[in-house]
């Protein structure tokens, strides 16, 4: 028996109406190395509000955020796999990059199961 629910079609949509859960939660995996081995860039990234031991990780960096006018910025965006950051990302954390300079993480929102994506504002 198929139920009328309002607002919803009465038969449901086929193909790519949005992730399924298993692309919502195994994709990003699957695709993280192949998009590192193209786009990555190495970091040290220094958790616990830098005052943490410094590692090393490899990230996809982006220049500017969504809210600035002019790209680079004073913002960047970094997308990182949890696991790569001992605790996970955090707010107030340090990351350094060579060409770039030091920069605070001002916000982190989930990416993906596993991922951040994190707001980088830069450090004067």
């Amino acid at each position: 028996m198929q139920r009328n629910y309002p607002g919803r079609m009465k038969t449901p949509r086929t193909g790519a109406a949005g992730l399924s859960q298993f692309a919502g939660t195994f994709v990003p995996g699957f695709l993280w190395d192949p998009l590192k081995d193209v786009f990555g860039t190495t970091v040290t990234y220094t958790p616990g509000r830098g005052q943490g031991t410094p590692v090393t990780l490899t990230g996809i960096w982006k220049e500017g955020a969504e809210a600035e006018t002019v790209s680079p910025g004073r913002y960047s965006t970094f997308d990182v796999q949890d696991s790569d950051v001992p605790g996970g990302p955090a707010g107030k954390d340090l990351v350094y990059e060579p060409s770039r300079g030091s920069f605070i993480v001002d916000r982190v929102a989930a990416l993906a199961v596993g991922y951040s994506h994190l707001t980088l504002k830069e450090v004067n």
